[in-house]
């Protein structure tokens, strides 16, 4: 796929607005940038972000980002996987945030999802407490995302396919 001109954004929600038959998402922290385009013909929605580890978070945020379920997962960590925990889940939601918001048109909060990281913490399960009509997605969906660590960075996406696609 080949975009030939730069991707103008909204100015009031800032998001990216992607030619017709294009889905994007586009993300940066830090000297971090990361962009994703796909075909409509075979990706309904994709949402990515990308955190820095070494970002200093408070941890006070948690009361913010996490339902009770993720915070009584992170209180069972010690607190170095408890600051790396609260990241991916703020992550995940993110992306969550990016794949679904231009679709629905619905701003969604930090607690219309719960989180679930994998064991291995490649990946996560995520269920939406909120409708999501044009995606078809049905209040208390478990839905899966990918979420990749590396020494410096977490990345997160979320992408669901569209109904055209076959597979």
């Amino acid at each position: 796929m080949q975009i030939d001109s730069p991707i103008p954004r909204n100015p009031d929600t800032r998001e990216p607005l992607w030619p017709d038959g294009v889905v994007g998402s586009i993300t940066h922290s830090g000297k971090w940038a990361v962009a994703v385009v796909a075909s409509v013909s075979e990706i309904a929605a994709i949402g990515i972000d990308v955190e820095q580890i070494k970002r200093s978070i408070n941890p006070g945020i948690a009361r913010l980002v996490c339902t009770e379920d993720e915070t009584a997962w992170l209180e069972s960590l010690d607190s170095a996987q408890a600051d790396l925990g609260l990241k991916a889940i703020f992550s995940a939601k993110e992306s969550i945030y990016k794949c679904l918001f231009p679709r629905c048109r619905v701003p969604l909060t930090f607690q219309d999802a719960t989180i679930a990281l994998l064991p291995d913490w490649n990946g996560f399960h995520f269920q939406l407490h909120c409708l999501c009509p044009p995606l078809i997605i049905e209040q208390e969906a478990r839905l899966e995302g990918v979420l990749r660590l590396s020494r410096q960075t977490i990345l997160s996406g979320v992408f669901i396919k569209s109904m055209k696609s076959t597979g």
